[in-house]
């Protein structure tokens, strides 16, 4: 049986050559030649290359009032079309950032002002793979939500095109600490007690298909969409995370 090789690196055959023999008391006349041969692997990196919100701070009129549907992007302009209220009050900036040592934009950083029920901004992104290997989208998922600072980082619930979901947080003391449970109160309906809707607000992926193959150098493009719903509180702050996670190419459904 041909022993593993436990390890990726440099590997040396080496091929002895007998020329030739030219008797007793004579040494042999030997040459060594070598192969060398090196691996080097490819890497698996992705960033977010552009980024825009429909309803950034803006002084233009037309474009700055608050959007109300879910609306489409046209990423070859970067412009949104759908239906806006007739006045301004809220607005929703997004930045590109670098965080945990990365080298890469790896984060979109959505700020949401003087927001209210109703109120639907949305932001449009677009994925780059800066790596060397094909990739493809293998999950997007809501995985941390918080109200007022205080945090539940066990949501993990997936984000598929198309289906909107709806959250609301509640806030209990535990040993006289409070403690935010957002874990189970997140629903592709409407929750509703009696008949006041208790949702806070609901997240639509409405673009970026699981699967989708990005080529080295190549891109994809999502978008996001964030409706204020009936049960949010006034004078509250709500954060949420949604992660994206891509996996080389052959790797994708294990």
């Amino acid at each position: 049986m041909r022993k593993p090789i436990a390890k990726i690196g440099v590997l040396a055959l080496v091929l002895v050559l007998c020329l030739a023999t030219l008797g007793i008391g004579f040494a042999g006349w030997t040459e060594q030649i070598t192969i060398d041969g090196t691996v080097d692997t490819g890497e698996v990196a992705v960033e977010f290359a552009k980024c825009q919100s429909n309803d950034p701070v803006m002084t233009v009129p037309l474009i700055s009032k608050d959007p109300i549907s879910l609306g489409s992007w046209d990423y070859t302009d970067w412009t949104w079309s759908g239906t806006r209220w007739g006045y301004d009050s809220a607005n929703m900036t997004a930045v590109l950032q670098k965080v945990d040592g990365d080298s890469y934009n790896n984060r979109i950083l959505l700020t949401m002002g003087t927001g209210y029920p109703g109120y639907s901004p949305s932001v449009g992104y677009e994925i780059k793979n800066v790596g060397s290997i094909p990739v493809k989208v293998q999950s997007v998922k809501l995985v941390e939500v918080s109200k007022n600072g205080f945090w539940d980082t066990s949501v993990n619930v997936d984000l598929t095109p198309g289906d909107d979901q709806y959250v609301y947080v509640t806030i209990e003391e535990i040993e006289g600490e409070p403690y935010v449970i957002a874990t189970g109160n997140v629903n592709t309906n409407p929750q509703y007690n009696g008949d006041d809707c208790i949702s806070e607000f609901s997240i639509t992926l409405s673009t970026l298909t699981l699967g989708t193959q990005i080529e080295p150098d190549g891109s994809t493009f999502g978008d996001l969409c964030f409706r204020v719903e009936p049960g949010a509180e006034g004078g509250i702050t709500y954060d949420f995370i949604v992660e994206i996670t891509v996996c080389q190419w052959n790797a994708y459904g294990e």
